[in-house]
This record gives C-alpha cells, sequence and structure tokens, in this order.
C-alpha cells in the first residue's frame, strides 16, 4: 500500500513538473534589447574637455596645446547649450565654428 501511494504521489509530481512543456503554446524566445544610450553632442564635447584635461595632467600636452584646445572646447559646448537653450524657445541657433567666432545660421 504505502509503495502504491509513492508511486502515485511521485507520478503525480511528475505530471505536475512536464504539464506546461508539453501543454502550453510556444513562445518565441525574444532577448532583453538594452536601452540605447543617447549621446549627446553636449555630452561629447564634456567628455572631450575631460580627457583633455587628463592628457595635460599626465603630460601628453603642453599647456599652451591644452590651453588652446580647452578654449576651442568651451567655445563649441557653449554653442551647443546654446543652441539647446534656444531650441526650447522657438529661436534659430546660432551656428559656430571651431574659432569661435557666431554665425547666423
Amino acid at each position: 500500500m504505502l509503495l502504491a501511494t509513492s508511486a502515485l504521489l511521485g507520478l503525480g509530481a511528475l505530471l505536475f513538473i512536464i504539464y506546461p512543456l508539453f501543454f502550453q503554446p510556444l513562445r518565441k524566445y525574444q532577448p532583453l534589447v538594452p536601452d540605447a544610450e543617447e549621446f549627446s553632442q553636449r555630452d561629447v564635447l564634456l567628455a572631450a574637455l575631460s580627457e583633455l584635461e587628463e592628457g595635460q595632467l599626465m603630460g601628453r600636452l603642453s599647456h599652451a596645446d591644452y590651453q588652446q584646445q580647452k578654449l576651442v572646447l568651451q567655445r563649441q559646448y557653449l554653442a551647443v547649450r546654446a543652441a539647446e537653450e534656444e531650441g526650447k524657445h522657438g529661436k534659430p541657433p546660432v551656428v559656430q565654428d571651431a574659432s569661435g567666432i557666431g554665425n547666423e545660421a
């Protein structure tokens, strides 16, 4: 009697475990897609400024080269920020080249 009860319980547990494998509809596997990080031009310029400072601290750049590149990157960054702010307010953005001279678009 004990053997029959154990066999029935074991068979019931086995059916409970394998039931979803045979009687559930198959679903296609879809891997999770990580959200693509969006990098704005502003983020790129900030990263470039950071790398420039690191290069100067490590001695890879002379002080004059560092100051010149820093000035160019800072002007570009400020131009991008100004364009973003003006874009929010509906004004046309000011286009600025690497020399820092602004031209109306």
